[in-house]
């Protein structure tokens, strides 16, 4: 019967010198102190309040200048104003040690008004440099360097603004004791962390209003308008700490939770708006009051601002009262780094399946006492269940445990238990490999009856020696299983057969094994001598890597031709592995590393017949010191020369590709090829040496020479080879430098023509005569030579794929350089199609224009909403009278990369209000007439009365729209509203319409405009709707009252008399051009004339209609009963 070794629970010890990993249930106590991590500023855009920076100490002064550049005219004074202003004595630095109370054990201390004065840009500071922090400081120390959150900032309760500032600095008035701030109307940009840690401050008020700036306030909050990195949004920037509000709704349309923007806020409850998106760095840290927390929909941390490594760190740490976090995104990899530290009333959270990793003291210090770790994690930070917690904590990792590495201290404090399943290999290596010990007192280990194992692991065994009582005839053919049970056999232990020296012959290792320990099967001296043993031969089956311990068969003093056969697994040997051992047959094909001595005094002096050690092996001259044969020989004039049916083969070490073995060189010496080198055994012997000419395979090296070992020193061989030595290649490098030996051409797209070259050059640097030779090239590249230039280009007409591919060349200095070329070919990208159009439109359905494949064969595909892609331009059960947006794009072929998408959003039909029934309301067709030098379409082609139809005119080359009509049953005016210069959209009347239009040359349309020179224009207030020589048409704007002055859409009003607007967004500069007449103007900058600048009003550019009269020479009239402006021009 198998035995079940999963239903129990590992459990996990943590020993103070080294970390471990937990396997079934256990108990853990007296763990190290998890170490703070320094959490970067720069990376996160948020800040750790137990962090802070140094700074250059600045001059000891109660006032100076604080703008940013030298044409910045700011300046700072600090003032003694008599508030009253406590400091409290705390048991803590980090204790607030402040407040505008009196209390018991307190005393006043002087408190500061800061004035900030002038014109232009504040600096920006670093924590508390700023100088009147640093200023207050020296008055107390006057060695201070910079200021204090806890002791210097707080002393300053009042800030006056006065002048014209635009920008206040980062950091500027932090941590300071003021109780409401007003920010000038010519701020336009206020720093990072400006406001942060201001515990007494109630309110923020801005002073008039300033077009150019983004910022604005609600109900005391700072919040700001943002577009960047392709993002749109709004940030709340700056919550007022002691604001009284004990429940706080953030208003729909936020986005983003800036950087410690509600930290230390007094609220006991938030609502998150739906809009939400980010959550950045500690937003809301410290808020004491806060019991529980719903996250919307899509919201994740960090920002959409910046790059943000450190996403959302200790956004809610510190909250002491927060109970319940619900809603928590899945769709995220990482749970923040310490989001949840010190928050010691959270008592559960359901961490969500799909989740990669568990950043840094996440959990640290809560009252977490029992939790799960999905499956999906791979990754446990520092400290995560750490802190100074004295309860136990139970942590279950999910069956089927992905866990790949554990950090430090994790439990740190507590006292734990792990919860495995002993399937789980992954989790159990984790903290294997990360040093946690695993307490193995309720697991059952399986046995074969003939090797004792110990537990090496989830499902893993070490051998440990023969169990007690063994028959010796069972030692004599030894086997190591590959598995017992279900149980890899991955190790032998250290000494595991040492006393079993005389007793095993043969020894057969295991697939799996991939260590075998030091002395494993040494003899039982472990002094200076040597023992006789019955071990005749070592042989691997296929497997895993191995790495062979320190002196692991060595000392044996037997005349036993021993043979020791690696077959095809890979070996890392360590020191001494076959000290004093004698072997006959040495067999390595694939040897990684040669230790120092491992086959020092080995006795090869007699036996060793076959010696073949390959790979990319390291290794020194010392590896077969003594070791070498030891008769009286030397090298013949030719290598096929046999001696007795001898074969020594090359040692190869760091080899990419091994030569075949120097077959019956008739020599006493064995040759160390390093780094690439091999040997070509029909070549000459070099006269001086008397040894072959290694040749090197690799890049750019030069044969050095033969070296030794003196008194362990390696020492080059400058005459004859000397019988019974180890000689090891040395290389060095040539004298030529090549300019670069990786190209890396950018990504090629499908059907390329143009193909990208890359030029290698070739410098001397010894004086040698700079020459270049190409020796060889891959197939999927080009090259060519001309002087000391190599030419390299990908080929024309290569498939989609990624190639590596190779160029050798010869430099003078006789050394060949291999170039190594990758580049990718990828799928071709594609135009987008044209915007999709409506076919038909129901209360439930909305059916496109079929679009037809393009030119590569690539059919369209279609989508509503973002959701999923399919090839059906169809969409069944939409809700009434609810606008989609839809999409279309050319799909992906097996050559083409899918296009990008088109945009258009179409309206389904209400319903029928005349009955309870899913009847859809009547359809009326939408006509269009026989045009001439262009084209309309209209869409969709049957609507409802009440909807928007769209109409879009394509004139021909060299035409433009000269007049668009809609007439309904009646033949009656349908009124029109301009999108732009070809599309209108007007609503469906009941009943059929018809659409006409007229196109004209394009000089013709100027003399047209300029005949028509005469014009009425009327704009009321608020209305969109623009009266033209009695034709209503409706714009996007509406004239706008404001500080008593009449403002009206200049783009309209220019247009309407015949004349073009053109705008500059780099200069914000708007250019009229009408009447043979230019005029420009710079959003922002005042019209000296009329005492205003012209502002940006959703969008659109507002002047004074008085403007309009002198610059434009129109006559204008104003109604004040209907507050209508009425415009005219002279014909």
């Amino acid at each position: 019967m198998k035995k079940n070794y999963y239903a129990k629970a590992l459990a996990l010890t943590v020993a103070a010198s080294m970390v471990s990993v937990p396997a079934f249930a256990a108990e853990g106590t007296d763990a190290p102190q998890a170490q703070e991590e320094t959490v970067k500023q720069d990376e996160q855009k948020g800040e750790n309040p137990a962090i802070y920076e140094t700074k250059e100490p600045q001059a000891n002064a109660f006032e100076g200048s604080c703008g940013a550049t030298e044409e910045d005219t700011l300046e700072w004074k600090l003032e003694e104003n008599g508030d009253d202003l406590y400091e409290i004595k705390g048991d803590k630095e980090s204790e607030w040690l402040f407040s505008t109370t009196e209390a018991e054990n307190s005393k006043k201390v002087p408190a500061y008004t800061l004035t900030i004065s002038g014109d232009g840009k504040m600096a920006d500071y670093e924590n508390y440099s700023t100088p009147w922090g640093i200023a207050i400081a020296k008055t107390l120390d006057p060695t201070a360097e910079k200021g204090s959150m806890y002791k210097i900032s707080p002393r300053i309760t009042q800030i006056k603004i006065t002048g014209n500032p635009t920008y206040i600095g980062s950091h500027a008035f932090r941590s300071t004791s003021i109780k409401e701030i007003t920010i000038p109307a010519s701020v336009e940009k206020i720093g990072n962390y400006a406001l942060i840690y201001c515990r007494e401050l109630e309110e923020i008020k801005l002073a008039g209003d300033n077009d150019n700036r983004d910022f604005y306030v609600e109900d005391g909050v700072l919040y700001e308008n943002y577009t960047e990195n392709g993002k749109s949004g709004v940030e709340l920037r700056f919550y007022p700490s002691a604001k009284t509000t004990e429940e706080f709704e953030i208003p729909e349309g936020v986005t983003a939770l800036g950087p410690n923007s509600m930290q230390t806020g007094r609220f006991s409850s938030v609502t998150f708006p739906g809009s939400l998106r980010s959550i950045n760095s500690y937003a809301l840290c410290g808020c004491v009051n806060l019991t529980s927390v719903t996250l919307p929909d899509g919201a994740t941390f960090g920002s959409e601002r910046e790059v943000n490594v450190n996403k959302g760190a200790g956004a809610f740490s510190g909250c002491t009262s927060l109970a319940e976090v619900t809603n928590f995104p899945a769709d995220i990899e990482a749970i923040p780094i310490g989001i949840f530290q010190g928050d010691v009333a959270l008592t559960s959270f359901t961490i969500p399946e799909g989740i990669k990793e568990l950043k840094d003291r996440c959990f640290s210090d809560t009252g977490i006492t029992d939790i799960t770790v999905p499956a999906s994690v791979t990754t446990l930070g520092n400290g995560v269940f750490g802190g100074k917690n004295t309860e136990e904590v139970t942590v279950h990792f999910a069956k089927g445990s992905q866990l790949q590495s554990v950090g430090k201290n994790i439990f740190n404090n507590t006292s734990y238990k792990a919860i495995f399943d002993m399937s789980d290999e992954d989790a159990i290596d984790a903290f294997t490999k990360a040093g946690y010990t695993i307490d193995m007192s309720g697991v059952t280990i399986p046995s074969d009856g003939i090797f004792q194992y110990d537990f090496a692991g989830a499902k893993k065994l070490a051998i440990k020696g023969f169990v007690e009582g063994l028959d010796v005839s069972k030692k004599e053919e030894m086997v190591i299983p590959d598995k017992v049970e279900d149980w890899a056999v991955t190790a032998i232990a250290e000494n595991a057969f040492q006393k079993d020296y005389n007793k095993i012959k043969e020894v057969e290792i295991g697939a799996n094994v991939s260590a075998i320990g030091n002395y494993a099967f040494a003899t039982n001296d472990n002094g200076g001598g040597a023992t006789d043993g019955t071990l005749e031969k070592i042989t691997f089956k296929s497997g895993v890597p191995v790495t062979v311990g320190d002196r692991a068969f060595s000392k044996y003093s037997d005349k036993i031709g021993r043979i020791f056969d690696a077959g095809d697994r890979e070996i890392i040997f360590g020191n001494d592995v076959f000290l004093t051992t004698p072997l006959k047959t040495v067999n390595i094909p694939n040897a990684k590393k040669l230790g120092y001595g491992v086959f020092f005094n080995a006795e090869c002096r007699k036996d060793l017949e076959v010696l073949v050690i390959n790979g990319s092996a390291e290794c020194n001259t010392f590896a077969f010191k003594n070791s070498t044969n030891g008769k009286e020989l030397t090298y013949p004039d030719k290598a096929e020369y046999s001696f007795a049916g001898t074969k020594v083969y090359a040692v190869n070490a760091k080899a990419a590709d091994v030569a075949t073995e120097i077959k019956d060189l008739a020599t006493n010496n064995i040759l160390c090829l390093t780094d690439g080198g091999t040997v070509d055994i029909n070549s000459k012997v070099d006269a001086t040496t008397g040894l072959l000419t290694p040749k090197y395979e690799g890049s750019g090296k030069i044969f050095d020479g033969w070296y030794y070992d003196v008194d362990r020193t390696e020492t080059k061989l400058e005459g004859k080879a000397v019988s019974g030595t180890t000689y090891t290649a040395k290389w060095v490098s040539g004298s030529h430098v090549v300019s670069d030996t990786k190209v890396n051409f950018e990504d090629l797209q499908y059907g390329y023509t143009k193909v990208p070259s890359e030029g290698i050059t070739v410098t001397a640097t010894e004086g040698k005569p700079t020459t270049v030779e190409l020796v060889s090239k891959s197939q999927n590249v080009d090259a060519s030579v001309e002087d000391t230039t190599v030419t390299i280009s990908p080929k024309a007409g290569l498939g989609i794929g990624n190639y590596t591919e190779t160029v050798r060349i010869k430099t003078g200095d006789g050394a060949t350089h291999d170039i190594k070329v990758t580049f990718s070919v990828v799928k071709a990208e594609q135009a987008a199609p044209a915007a999709p159009e409506a076919e038909s439109i129901t209360r439930t359905s909305i059916t496109l224009k079929a679009v037809v494949p393009n030119e590569n064969n690539a059919k369209a595909q279609y989508r509503i909403n973002n959701g999923e892609w399919q090839d059906s331009p169809v969409f069944d059960g939409l809700s009434a009278r609810t606008t989609y947006t839809f999409a279309v794009r050319y799909a992906e072929t097996d050559k083409y990369a899918a296009s990008v998408a088109s945009e258009a959003q179409f309206t389904t039909r209400k319903k029928s209000s005349s009955s309870s029934s899913d009847t859809s309301a009547p359809t009326y067709g939408v006509s269009t007439g026989k045009t001439e030098n262009g084209e309309i379409s209209v869409t969709p082609a049957k609507a409802e009365a009440g909807e928007t139809v769209t109409i879009k005119a394509t004139p021909d080359s060299g035409y433009q729209l000269d007049k668009m009509t809609v007439k309904d049953k009646n033949n009656s005016a349908v009124k029109l509203k301009k999108v732009d210069e070809n599309e209108y959209t007007f609503t469906m009347p009941v009943g059929k319409v018809s659409v006409d239009a007229t196109f004209v040359q394009k000089d013709a349309a100027d003399d047209s405009n300029a005949a028509e020179a005469g014009k009425t224009i009327k704009l009321q207030i608020g209305s969109r709707i623009v009266n033209v020589d009695n034709e209503a048409v409706i714009y996007d704007a509406a004239p706008v009252i404001r500080n008593d002055r009449t403002l009206v859409p200049i783009r309209i009003i220019t247009e309407a008399l015949g004349g073009k607007v053109d705008w500059n967004g780099a200069a914000k500069e708007v250019t009229l051009s009408i009447n043979d007449k230019e005029i420009k103007m710079t959003i922002g900058k005042m019209l000296e004339k009329y005492g205003v600048a012209p502002v940006i009003i959703d969008g659109r550019t507002f002047v004074p209609v008085r403007f309009v009269a002198d610059e434009l020479g129109a006559n204008v009239a104003w109604d004040d009963s209907t507050k209508t402006v009425t415009i005219k021009t002279a014909r």
